[in-house]
């Protein structure tokens, strides 16, 4: 009765995963999702409620596939007389990794969106079933916690990606080499479970889960062994990771009247070839307030924000478009370092560029005690073809601004690099506060090089933990600035 309540209960579960994955492309095709995160082409109407249907269809068909296949495995270990819960669990881990093995050398050649939208419908399906198994060993230690995080780890990616094709995108860089990522790992774990299934007595199958044992010797090592699968860099290293651990930027200035937003404009702006300026009403953000001002010139019209207190520009933005290429990275740089300064924002250090068609993108923090404080970025576009400032974003630098208490590294540079990948070719390391779940954490950067890829890690530099690895995706052609 026991083994037939985990049947059934393992049956709802794959149900239940095969709907929510539906209702999920639902939404995403109610919403009007046509691209996908890194820029992909956007596909003929009707592409996506067909993809959709045959997502569902085959996650279902793959839903009783995998009961089917869950009740025969639960059935034939019934059989067995020496057979307990943890060799039947085992048996049962050993046929989902194998079919996890099969799909995963098919979703690194599969090309046509059909074929990887019934892939990755199958890996989500499969990885969490085999989630599901690994909870019901009764044993913890490393290998179990380590074989639990990766295939959590594998649901989301697959997921992640099938909403990809399902909106029409094809993969990104490294979506690609998550996919190598998990068919090594997934090879490494059906190989240990092989053998020990084949050779091991009942009474010894839990002792190679146990700390010490073949798995945890063979496996428990992925977290520090194996590069993880990165998060993706689009706009450079915590561009997007916007805090508000501090409020005291502007503590002791004055509000302004919209009048003087307007003259301290005219003034950043004077050799914008300015027809008017208009202070055209006002905003509110994390409690600051903020003018809005339009700006029109003779390229066209420009959008800005001026803190009320001490009229900061805090973004501005130009909508005219560049086409031609007059001007190199470096005076681009020079460029955006001269408009900051005229704008009040000094002792900044540029920390990473971007360059899309003939527009380049330049990201700069503050430097404090020698650590690259990104939390107080600010982010500046330049026109390649006018010579000329045409976006910044400051809002993250206001909300965090000011000096820190840094603690002095007791991880040496040295220490810390040895705890990282071993195949990555470091180009340079730097100390860099961090943002980690809310929290800002000094580390050693490490840029590096390996397998055709950029990879920044950080390392904790008081406890010497690997904290993040990041990717820079190839498509967006950006590299740090020196």
């Amino acid at each position: 009765m026991e083994q037939e309540k985990n049947i059934s209960s393992g049956a709802q579960k794959t149900q239940a995963l095969a709907l929510s994955g539906g209702d999920a492309l639902d939404e995403l095709r109610s919403s009007g999702g046509g691209h996908s995160q890194d820029g992909g082409k956007r596909r003929a109407p009707g592409f996506g409620g067909w993809l959709a249907a045959v997502i569902i269809l085959g996650a279902v068909c793959l839903a009783l596939a995998a009961v089917t296949a869950y009740g025969w495995i639960n059935m034939s270990a019934m059989h067995e007389a020496d057979a307990g819960e943890q060799r039947q669990c085992v048996y049962e881990l050993n046929a989902i990794v194998d079919n996890l093995d099969g799909n995963l050398a098919k979703a690194r050649v599969a090309s046509s969106a059909s074929d990887r939208a019934k892939v990755f419908s199958d890996i989500a399906v499969q990885s969490q079933m085999a989630e599901l198994v690994v909870e019901r060993l009764p044993v913890e230690g490393s290998a179990t916690g380590n074989m639990s995080a990766f295939l959590n780890k594998m649901y989301d990616s697959a997921q992640s990606m099938l909403h990809t094709v399902a909106a029409g995108g094809e993969l990104s860089e490294w979506q690609l080499r998550s996919i190598e990522y998990m068919y090594n790992n997934n090879r490494r774990l059906k190989e240990a479970l092989n053998r020990i299934s084949a050779g091991a007595a009942s009474e010894d199958i839990l002792k190679a889960f146990e700390d010490g044992g073949e798995l945890a010797l063979g496996f428990g090592d992925i977290q520090n062994n194996v590069i993880e699968e990165p998060k993706g860099i689009f706009d450079g290293p915590f561009a997007d990771d916007m805090q508000d651990t501090n409020l005291s930027y502007f503590d002791g200035m004055e509000e302004i009247p919209a009048s003087e937003a307007e003259e301290i404009a005219a003034d950043i702006f004077a050799d914008y070839r300015v027809q008017s300026i208009k202070c055209t009403g006002t905003a509110s953000r994390h409690g600051q307030e903020f003018y809005n001002v339009e700006i029109v010139t003779d390229d066209g019209e420009m959008l800005a924000q001026f803190s009320k207190k001490g009229g900061k520009l805090i973004m501005f933005d130009s909508f005219k478009p560049c086409t031609q290429h007059n001007f190199t990275l470096f005076n681009c740089r020079m460029i955006a370092e001269r408009f900051l300064q005229k704008a009040g924002y000094e002792n900044l250090k540029a920390v990473w560029h971007s360059v899309n068609g003939s527009t380049c993108s330049i990201n700069f923090c503050p430097v404090q005690n020698g650590a690259i404080i990104y939390p107080d970025m600010i982010k500046v576009k330049v026109c390649e073809e006018r010579g000329i400032v045409t976006g910044v974003e400051a809002v993250s630098y206001v909300l965090n601004h000011s000096q820190r208490d840094i603690p002095a590294p007791t991880i040496t540079v040295e220490q810390a690099q040895s705890v990282i990948d071993g195949r990555i070719n470091v180009k340079h390391a730097r100390l860099a506060l961090i943002p980690v779940d809310g929290e800002e954490v000094l580390c050693h950067e490490f840029f590096g090089l390996f397998g055709g890829s950029q990879y920044y890690v950080y390392v904790n530099a008081v406890t010497g933990e690997e904290v993040q690895v990041l990717t820079v995706i190839s498509t967006a052609t950006g590299r740090s600035v020196q």
